[in-house]
């Protein structure tokens, strides 16, 4: 039990402390190239990872978050960028996920930020533990949210806290970096009684939405 100081207490069996980073940059000669190695002034961005002639950053100090394998995918942007492709990073497909139990895991939007944007957006979620994975591995708690975008009719955010979330989570990675609509993910087929089999009836619960949405509404005469 932990007490507040506003008097309140909050319960629970495990703490998750995050700690942060530090970024070992000071000792690398970048002062050479005008950059600022003292965390005062941000590193120039120029949306392509370059942050002097010929000088690319990578991983945390690149931002936009802290990942391993967003580390991974900037550095062989960087080498092809350095070679003479023409490339941009793409992060609204990065995926999210915290190794806890259960798992959590993430990408793409949540609903907030895609109102926020500018999206005409709406939510569906399913409770795991009612699924048939859930009742398989006798789960209590857990769910899966997804986001979608009436326009467009593709998804565009998703969140899961249930097992195997860290795997399941890349149908909608690449659902979201490929533009795919609810319409062909409700045709998918998923494995039963697979994590992802949830996705089955929330994409279909999606697509029912949108068509509904698309319906005349009848006006009684009078």
């Amino acid at each position: 039990m932990v007490e507040l100081d506003d008097g309140s207490t909050a319960e629970g069996h495990a703490v998750l402390l995050a700690v942060g980073r530090a970024f070992p940059i000071d000792d690398l000669g970048l002062e050479h190239y005008g950059i600022d190695t003292s965390g005062r002034t941000p590193f120039p961005r120029d949306g392509r990872l370059r942050i002097a002639d010929g000088l690319w950053v990578i991983g945390d100090p690149a931002g936009p978050e802290l990942h391993t394998h967003q580390a991974h995918y900037q550095g062989e942007l960087a080498v092809r960028m350095a070679l003479g492709e023409d490339l941009k990073p793409d992060y609204r497909a990065l995926p999210r996920a915290t190794y806890t139990d259960p798992e959590a895991a993430s990408v793409g939007l949540t609903l907030d930020q895609a109102r926020e944007t500018g999206l005409d957006a709406f939510e569906l979620v399913a409770d795991f533990a009612t699924s048939p994975k859930g009742y398989a591995v006798q789960a209590t708690l857990g769910h899966v949210t997804i986001v979608v975008n009436r326009a467009t009719r593709e998804l565009v955010g998703a969140a899961m806290a249930c097992p195997d979330a860290s795997a399941a989570i890349h149908e909608c990675v690449l659902a979201i970096k490929a533009h795919v609509t609810v319409d062909v993910l409700a045709e998918t087929i998923h494995a039963f009684p697979s994590t992802s089999r949830i996705f089955n009836g929330l994409f279909a619960d999606a697509r029912r939405e949108l068509d509904e949405q698309g319906k005349p509404v009848a006006v009684a005469a009078e």
